[in-house]
């Protein structure tokens, strides 16, 4: 997918920051900077930026960065504001040196033309995205009781800081971070989202951790390009673990027999025969009756996951994947299955 510049302004808007900034005086402009100087003379620009920030709110990101190129740092500030509810979330550009200081609330445009949830701020990062030499603002904003995010890019444009793209579709559970992942002095904006692999066996409720994927949005020239990326630890790990409970479940052996350390996951039995036959055998002895035992009355709940270690717990027993990686892939070393103790810990 390759989203331009351009797609920003075919966006229904919605002003996130309209019912904070007129409740502070105000009138929602972008482009209508505060002209006022400081309203004490002496004070720097935290007092002037804390003096326009309405009663209620919370800090969520300070970025202080030289975002024009005019060798004069430029402060964005994200702030939520919480009362009266529902919350929002908005963000505040204070320019100025010595003690003349303006602002401006910035514009969040999004594509929901009347939102169920105003979006509040999920993460926030400052980098170069499109290789000009200039930071971007990169914001992510989530959306109701399942954090779907969508993510903004604000970059210096006529003057101000202005929204110039976001992402089409919004991302569940999601999260974003900016990284150069393929070393080019560029960095690539990073999505991780979840996903429903493995609900036939794995509780994917909202509370539980959830296989997750991820894409990166690399400039191109023109827009960002949405490539291929892969999730970091620890999801990598539990991604690995869930695909292969999900293989022996649906006795798809040869799938999870490639996935495992042989001959250490059939402990010595191993060393007289780690053929895909004898792993077949071991898992259909050992291993499929007691998933049946368990799934029969409910399904496998994830605990936090780990590099080297994912645990899932049954109404029965306890399922533990160990994990490492070999050859640059991850790999099972070894899946144990103990009773649960009387307590269900």
């Amino acid at each position: 997918m390759v989203a331009s510049a351009e797609c920003a302004d075919e966006c229904a808007e919605v002003f996130v920051e309209n019912a904070m900034s007129k409740r502070n005086g105000d009138d929602g402009s972008r482009t209508n900077f505060k002209k006022e100087k400081a309203a004490a003379k002496g004070r720097g620009m935290s007092d002037y930026a804390a003096a326009h920030i309405p009663d209620g709110s919370i800090i969520d990101f300070v970025f202080y960065e030289d975002f024009n190129s005019d060798n004069i740092n430029e402060a964005v500030i994200g702030v939520t504001h919480f009362t009266p509810f529902p919350p929002e979330s908005a963000v505040m550009m204070v320019q100025g040196t010595g003690k003349e200081f303006r602002h401006c609330w910035l514009t969040i445009s999004d594509n929901k033309a009347v939102p169920e949830y105003s979006g509040l701020f999920d993460n926030a990062s400052v980098a170069d995205t499109d290789g000009d030499g200039e930071p971007e603002l990169v914001l992510s904003l989530f959306y109701g009781q399942e954090h779907d995010i969508t993510v903004f890019v604000f970059d210096w444009k006529d003057g101000e800081l202005r929204q110039t793209w976001r992402t089409s579709s919004t991302y569940y559970h999601g999260s974003m971070e900016t990284r150069d992942i393929d070393g080019d002095g560029v960095a690539e904006i990073i999505v991780e989202s979840g996903t429903g692999l493995g609900s036939e066996i794995i509780e994917t409720s909202d509370t539980c951790y959830r296989v997750r994927e991820a894409c990166g949005f690399k400039w191109d020239g023109k827009g960002y390009k949405k490539v291929p990326c892969p999730v970091r630890m620890p999801y990598e790990s539990y991604n690995t673990a869930v695909d292969f409970l999900r293989a022996i479940w649906f006795k798809d052996y040869k799938k999870a027999f490639n996935m495992v350390i042989m001959p250490g996951f059939l402990g010595l039995a191993g060393l007289d025969d780690s053929s895909l036959a004898a792993f077949r055998n071991y898992v259909s002895k050992k291993i499929r009756p007691l998933m049946q035992e368990n799934l029969s009355k409910g399904k496998l709940v994830p605990l936090e996951p780990y590099d080297t270690c994912c645990q899932f717990t049954g109404p029965e027993d306890c399922f533990t994947v160990e994990l490492v990686r070999s050859d640059g892939k991850i790999k099972i070393y070894a899946l144990d299955i103990t009773k649960k103790s009387p307590s269900g810990s």
